[in-house]
């Protein structure tokens, strides 16, 4: 506890909240995130056979299990951790969780997906993919520093992403230091700019007729979600805009929300819904919002490039992901919790 803001560990993951509204965790159930919901350059979710496509890795992702993770073997240790705070480095007390990352194929049940029910009954023993190690650090201003490794086994090959998720509350309003406006990947960023953007957190997905992948940016170098105002919420728009303020303190400026800041460039996405939601539905309407405030948001080391795979050459090598040792590490600064 720092500040107003506690930290509880739940299962390796963590709640982060504050004091005042102990009911509303600002960041909780963090946790490995290694799948997207195909595109059909992955794999077209409705043609059964491209499951045994080997240009096509859908089918090997779900075979791995890659759309639902589990750490398991959990280790969880005191530590400490020197950090430079208010101009001087000093140690605060911090949590390290270890643990074993599982891939767990056929957990997850996808009615009239006709690829993923190409997988075999036989394939529902749990795959283990590597390791996944936490270090959770709170420092006297209520701010955290999350430090993760994720050491994936060598022999895996063409991987969808490699990150984590976490769920944080509806803050209505994004605004983030990236390449923007629109969503971008690392093969097809040439039109995209860095620059400052807000857009409206989306409630739902209708920007493809099929529900797929989308919405990521690459290069963030931060992000804010914030609360917005009713007036706000009029006129909402999906597109993002560039933002005139001259600096982040202005732009958080008598606004409530959280600022994210990941030590080296990364890729983010925000959604209402998790992957393997979205790859799960048909339709757009299949895609019907909870009943809860949560939003996820996903920040990636790195994840898969497009590709032309559906009607031309599949991704280049230099855009795929394979198994080793990846490292993200990010501060997560509360903004206006009185």
């Amino acid at each position: 506890t720092a500040n107003g803001f506690t930290i509880s560990l739940v299962d390796g993951s963590f709640i982060y909240q504050s004091v005042t509204d102990s009911t509303k965790p600002i960041v909780s159930s963090l946790q490995p995130n290694l799948f997207r919901a195909g595109t059909d350059n992955d794999g077209v979710k409705q043609l059964g056979d491209q499951f045994f496509d080997k240009s096509k890795p859908l089918g090997l992702w779900l075979t791995l299990g890659l759309d639902c993770t589990t750490l398991e073997d959990l280790d969880v240790t005191l530590s400490s951790k020197k950090i430079n705070f208010s101009g001087d480095a000093m140690d605060f007390p911090s949590v390290v969780t270890k643990a074993s990352i599982f891939g767990n194929p056929r957990r997850r049940k996808y009615e009239g997906i006709s690829l993923a029910e190409k997988l075999e009954d036989s394939s529902t023993s749990s795959v283990k993919l590597g390791k996944w190690e936490q270090q959770v650090t709170m420092v006297g201003n209520g701010s955290v520093y999350v430090e993760i490794t994720l050491d994936l086994k060598e022999s895996l090959r063409d991987l969808p992403r490699v990150g984590l998720q976490f769920t944080s509350p509806c803050m209505g309003k994004a605004c983030f230091f990236a390449n923007g406006p629109h969503e971008n990947y690392s093969d097809r960023r040439y039109s995209a700019h860095a620059g400052v953007y807000e857009v409206d957190t989306p409630s739902s997905l209708d920007t493809y007729v099929v529900p797929q992948e989308q919405g990521n940016r690459t290069g963030l170098r931060w992000l804010f979600l914030y609360q917005s105002s009713s007036s706000d919420n009029a006129g909402r728009s999906k597109e993002a805009t560039e933002v005139e303020e001259d600096s982040i303190a202005n732009l958080v400026a008598n606004k409530t929300g959280i600022l994210i800041l990941p030590e080296d460039l990364v890729e983010f996405t925000t959604s209402r819904f998790t992957d393997a939601e979205v790859f799960a539905a048909r339709h757009v309407n299949d895609l019907i919002p909870p009943n809860n405030d949560e939003y996820y948001v996903r920040l990636d080391v790195a994840q898969r490039g497009l590709g032309t795979g559906s009607c031309g050459p599949q991704t280049l090598e230099k855009y795929t992901i394979h198994g080793g040792t990846y490292r993200i590490a990010f501060w997560l600064k509360p903004v206006g919790y009185d």
